[in-house]
């Protein structure tokens, strides 16, 4: 019976996965960066402190948004966010 054995070379960071991210050019849409980050108010946040790249290629209100996965990937979140509640109480 063969066994694969898994190495890993002793130079190896975590940083290396977002520095290929971007090294190739990997985007995430503005939802999916969202889910990964903890939510849309801490996307924006993350944005707008210049911690998050975003590419929006055309000027219109509805254009979609091109978040860098490298920079997503730093700053994932691996516990989600709050329910969010509908302000409709009563009412199923």
């Amino acid at each position: 019976m063969h066994t694969a054995s898994t190495t890993q070379s002793s130079d190896f960071t975590p940083d290396i996965i977002p520095l290929a991210l971007k090294k190739h050019k990997v985007y995430f849409s503005k939802s999916v960066a969202a889910k990964l980050v903890g939510g849309r108010a801490r996307l924006l946040k993350l944005i707008s402190l210049g911690k998050i790249a975003v590419e929006k290629p055309t000027v219109k209100q509805n254009g979609k948004w091109y978040c860098s996965a490298g920079d997503v990937i730093r700053y994932i979140s691996l516990c989600p966010p709050p329910a969010a509640t509908s302000g409709r109480k009563g009412i199923k």
